[in-house]
Formats: structure tokens, C-alpha cells, sequence
């Protein structure tokens, strides 16, 4: 672990001119060596800027994942995009042997040569050199075996505390709720939602030779509503041994045309819960959800000595997540008009992209900043019918004499100015390189001293930035934070610019997945609050699912899935008229009379003042 932890931060230092030296551009530039800079498959070399930025160079999975689930290093290659298109859903070895005798041969070759100079693992030899026969029995084997030893383990620990545990299958639970009619419980508490909106229809059921006619929701699943878990569980609960012992004997003496009707009809005699209890219990369930993100973790940094010792150096702060987007952009001045015509300067984000991956729809949207070299790329497309990969594949010069190549092109880029923030500094304290802080960590709601609501929308490096220098993430107390830091000298302009105002009050903050009663009027709430009346409250439940500037999603706390498409269609409308969605702002999030409630992983409900 050492090892590699000493191998990626060389790493890091070697790409840091490429961008943000995250874990993935790591595991690439890893994978770029391996295969001496060259592409696994064709052997053409490869740029090491195009591969971390992925400009026409990829990662490629040597056994497609939709064949052998593995996103692991040891399953991953560098490929041009090219190869990686014509591979398909084809393994490596299959892809070369489509090639002919001659490509095999020398793939082979090349594959065991880098296995022998320890470029390669023997793990990435066997997948490298894997048909697609010798997969589908060893990965459902391999996969099987896993499961039952998953369920081995866990009966394992469960019998040390409890003193008789049994294991069933997927199919008997699956028989058990269909017999005791358990089913269609979700079906039923959501249809009314559904049929509202017209996502019913009506259907013809042969039953016993009889036709009854049934109306059910389009394309219904149970695995749409979170509870279905609890149902499943529900059924685990009242399965009994006596139970899977009968199944099991019916099928073998009579095997799969055994009498089923007799079992169901055992079944159905057995002591269980009627399909109205099950339904009055699923709809107190309250769906429980890790709420927030924390910003940063206590730490140390460590040395290791060369007697082994690890000794403390100091105590640190840990981001828990990405501080920012992998990009790294330039900030330049260009002239442009403004609303009234006036020509000014104006702030534009730029990026360098390489060369080869300019194309004719960039040059129309006028994205390349330099107008000479705009000409020249235009002109050089239009000779091979706008086929960049034709194009640039001989260098293209901007001078006459053709000893200056252009290898990269600075082209604007879409963040806002006024989003990003400097990442890096020259000699003299200037920003040279800036980035897009990316997700947000929280949004603060605040009433300033006029009785107006403001908003602070904290992104997740400005949280950590907070934490770095002892001010809470979420600030709850503005007069005080700012009577602190009145009296320090420590703290940055980017800091401050990011604190609410010393005279505003704190009235709500959102982090995502936090849960909030919705659209229920103050009586109703303090009623089926101290009540506990969960029947009532579940109708209003909702998590925050995603958060921007004056833009707050929240999703209904059953709901498993978060989009809203409708016959392949996206369809906002349909889903907030079902009550899935609740897309506000801060006028319309305060006029829902919202209350921020904690759901305990038992499903108790608390509220958080």
C-alpha cells in the first residue's frame, strides 16, 4: 500500500499540467505505460494529454462488462477510440482473432512479452487472452459461488446471536406473496396516483374459464416503490421450514407438473397476515435515507521510517469527496457588445483542447479563440470532407515556413466566470489556471433585517474551505462567526465572500437527501405529528434529490427511481402532478410550510427544530 501510495502521488506530480490529478486520470496514465504509450490493440502510439482528457483515446474494458462485470484495473486497457468502436461487444482476444492469423500472432506476442517485462498482471494476461466461450460457464460458476458463500457467512454470523436460522430461496418468497395475495398491496396504494393522470389500462384476465376485466397501471413493478423491500421481508418473516420442506417434496416426487393448486391451497390455510393489514402497515412506512454529506474527516499524515515505524507528523483535515470538476480552465479578456450594442471587455472561460479533436460544428459555433488559427483548421477540414481524424493526421503549421506545429487549440468553454475559482498562482499571487467547483454541498436560507429571504448556496469546496479554518459548513449563526473572525487575520477573501451577512437569521438549510414534510397546513402537521400518525405523514414525505441556485428537486420518499420519462419521453409535468416531483424556489419551498424531519433507520420520525 506504501508503494503505490508513493507510486500514484509521482504520478499526480508527472500529470498535474493535464489537469485535477484524480484517481481515474491516474489509473490511466498507469495504463498508458503499461502499453509503452501505444494502443493495446493496433499498436499505434497515443498521446498521454488525449488519453487523461479522453480525446479520442479510452479506456477499453478487455471483457465487455455486459459479459463479465468487472470494472477492476486488472479488466481495463488503454485503446484508441477507433479500435475501442470496431472491438464492439467483443473480448480482446476475439476482436484480433477477427483480424487474422497475423494480428493474433503478434498479439499474443506482444501480450505475453509485457506480462514477462511485469508490465502486466497475470490477472490482465488471462483476460487479455480470454475467448468469449471460455466466460459464460466460469463467471456464472464464479458468481454462483460467491452467492451461496454470501449466504453461507451471513447464516454463519446470524446463528451466533440467534438460535435457529434457516435459509430460503428467491422463488419461494416470490410463491409465498403471490398466494397470501401480498402482490398487489404497492399496486393498490399506488394506483390512485396513477390513474389520475391516465398511466392505467384496462386488461382481460382468463381465470378458470372465466374473462374478468381489470384496470392496472401501464408497465407496473413492484421495484418502483422503496417498500417493497418491506414486503419481501415481511414474507421472509412469516415463511416457515414446514413450508419450503412441502415445496420441495411436491417437486421432487411429481416433479415441475406437480399439483400446484394443492400447495396454494395449503398455503393459503396457513395462519398470515390479510392483505388489508399488510396494506395499512406498508402505508405507515416511512422511507429511511443518509442524510447530508459531511465536508471533511479528521486525519494524520504519516512517514514511514526506514525501520517500518509509522510516526504521526500532524493532524489534517480529509475532503470527503471531489473538491471540483476534472477541467482545468483560462481566464482571457475579449471584446464583445453588450445589451445597449456598447462595445466592452469582458471575462471568457477558455480550455486547450488538442487539435484532433476539433471539428467542423466547433468552428461553426465559433468556440476557437484565435481567428488566424480558426482559418487555417477550417481550411485544413475542408480538404478531407470535415473528417478530423483524416485531417490531423499530418501536422498542420501556422506559419509559412512550417516550422511552427499546432499541437492544441484554445477554444471557450461554458462555465460562467463568476463559478469558477483559482486553482492555481504564479510567483506573484496571480490565478493562472481556474476550476469549476462542481456540486454543491448545501443551501442556506437566511431573512435579512428588511424581512426578505436570502440565499446562500454553498458549493463543496467553499464548505471545506469553511472547515479548514474552524467555521462551521452550514453557519447557523452569523454574528457570531463574524465576532470571531473580526478578531483573526487568517482567514481568505474567498472565505468571507462566501459567509451569509452579520445581520441576516438563519431559517432553513437543504443538503440532499434530507427529508421535509411538504404542502401540509400547520394544524395537520402538529396533529399527525403527536400522533404519530405515519398513514398521514407519508402522503407529504419528500427527500431533496438535487440542489442549485433558486432550483430545489424533491423527490417522494417511496419513489426509487428519479426519472421522469413516460413512453421514452421526458415528462417534469406528469411526475409533479403525481405527486413524485416538487421542483421550487425559495418563495414556493417556503409557501409548502416545509419542516426539515429526521427518518430513523427503523422508520421513526423525528423532527429537527
Amino acid at each position: 500500500m506504501n508503494k503505490n501510495q508513493r507510486e500514484n502521488e509521482q504520478i499526480a506530480k508527472r500529470i498535474v499540467e493535464y489537469g485535477v490529478p484524480t484517481r481515474s486520470r491516474i489509473q490511466k496514465y498507469k495504463m498508458w505505460e503499461e502499453s509503452k504509450h501505444c494502443c493495446i490493440y493496433c499498436g499505434q502510439p497515443v498521446d498521454v494529454g488525449d488519453f487523461l482528457r479522453g480525446f479520442d483515446v479510452e479506456v477499453e474494458h478487455i471483457i465487455p462488462k455486459s459479459l463479465y462485470f468487472d470494472d477492476s484495473f486488472a479488466n481495463k486497457v488503454c485503446s484508441c477510440r477507433s479500435c475501442n468502436k470496431e472491438k464492439n461487444n467483443r473480448t480482446a482476444y476475439d476482436y484480433m482473432k477477427s483480424k487474422g492469423e497475423k494480428a493474433l500472432s503478434d498479439y499474443v506476442e506482444r501480450v505475453n512479452t509485457m506480462y514477462t517485462n511485469n508490465q502486466i498482471s497475470k490477472t490482465k494476461l488471462q483476460n487479455l487472452l480470454t475467448p468469449v466461450d471460455k466466460i459464460s460457464t466460469d463467471f456464472i460458476d464464479r458468481q454462483l459461488r460467491e452467492s451461496q458463500y454470501i449466504a453461507r457467512k451471513a447464516k454463519e454470523i446470524l446463528t451466533s446471536v440467534c438460535y435457529n436460522v434457516t435459509a430460503t430461496s428467491g422463488s419461494v418468497t416470490s410463491f409465498l406473496r403471490h398466494v397470501w395475495g401480498w402482490d398487489t398491496v404497492l399496486h393498490d396504494l399506488n394506483f390512485d396516483r396513477y390513474k389520475k393522470v391516465g398511466l392505467t389500462e384496462v386488461i382481460e384476465v382468463n381465470h378458470r374459464g372465466s374473462v374478468i376485466r381489470r384496470e392496472q397501471i401501464k408497465d407496473w413493478s413492484k421495484r418502483f416503490d422503496h417498500r417493497h423491500h418491506a414486503i419481501d421481508a415481511l414474507t421472509i418473516a412469516c415463511t416457515k421450514q414446514a413450508y419450503v420442506q412441502r415445496l420441495n417434496n411436491l417437486r421432487a416426487e411429481e416433479g415441475p407438473d406437480f399439483n400446484k393448486m394443492s400447495l396454494e391451497r395449503y398455503i393459503q390455510s396457513q395462519p398470515h397476515f390479510s392483505v388489508a393489514q399488510v396494506r395499512e402497515a406498508v402505508d405507515r412506512i416511512l422511507v429511511s435515507f443518509r442524510a447530508g454529506k459531511r465536508a471533511v474527516t479528521p486525519g494524520k499524515r504519516y512517514i514511514i521510517r526506514k525501520n517500518r515505524k509509522r510516526i504521526s507528523v500532524q493532524s489534517v483535515l480529509i475532503p470527503r469527496g471531489a473538491l471540483s470538476e476534472e477541467s482545468v480552465y483560462g481566464v482571457i479578456y475579449v471584446w464583445e457588445k453588450d445589451e445597449l450594442g456598447h462595445v466592452i471587455q469582458k471575462q471568457r472561460a477558455v480550455m486547450k483542447y488538442p487539435i484532433t479533436s476539433i471539428n467542423r460544428e466547433m468552428l461553426d459555433k465559433e468556440k476557437v479563440v484565435d481567428k488566424r488559427i480558426h482559418r487555417i483548421l477550417s481550411g485544413r477540414l475542408a480538404q478531407y470532407n470535415d473528417n478530423p481524424k483524416e485531417a490531423f493526421a499530418k501536422p498542420v503549421y501556422i506559419d509559412k515556413e512550417c516550422r511552427i506545429p499546432i499541437r492544441t487549440v484554445r477554444c471557450f468553454a461554458k462555465p460562467a466566470i463568476n463559478t469558477l475559482v483559482p486553482l492555481k498562482k504564479d510567483d506573484k499571487g496571480n490565478p493562472v489556471a481556474w476550476v469549476n467547483p462542481g456540486n454543491n454541498h448545501h443551501v442556506a436560507i437566511y431573512r435579512d433585517e428588511d424581512g426578505k429571504y436570502k440565499e446562500r448556496t454553498v458549493t463543496f469546496w467553499e464548505a471545506v474551505d469553511r472547515c479548514q479554518v474552524g467555521i462551521p459548513a452550514i453557519v447557523t449563526q452569523p454574528d457570531t462567526i463574524w465576532d470571531n473572525i473580526l478578531q483573526r487575520n487568517d482567514i481568505s477573501e474567498n472565505v468571507l465572500e462566501s459567509l451569509p451577512d452579520v445581520k441576516w437569521q438563519f431559517v432553513l438549510s437543504l443538503q440532499q437527501n434530507e427529508m421535509f414534510i411538504l404542502g401540509m397546513n400547520e394544524e395537520d402537521y402538529r396533529y399527525a405529528m403527536d400522533q404519530q400518525d405515519y398513514a398521514l405523514l407519508n402522503k407529504y414525505l419528500y427527500r431533496v434529490q438535487k440542489l442549485s441556485k433558486g432550483d430545489y428537486n424533491f423527490r417522494y420518499h417511496t419513489e426509487t427511481s428519479v426519472e421522469d420519462k413516460y413512453d421514452g419521453k421526458l415528462n417534469l409535468e406528469l411526475s409533479r402532478q403525481m405527486g413524485k416531483l416538487k421542483r421550487v424556489s425559495i418563495k414556493s419551498l417556503l409557501g409548502l410550510n416545509p419542516h426539515k424531519v429526521h427518518i430513523s433507520v427503523l422508520g421513526e420520525i423525528k423532527e429537527i427544530s
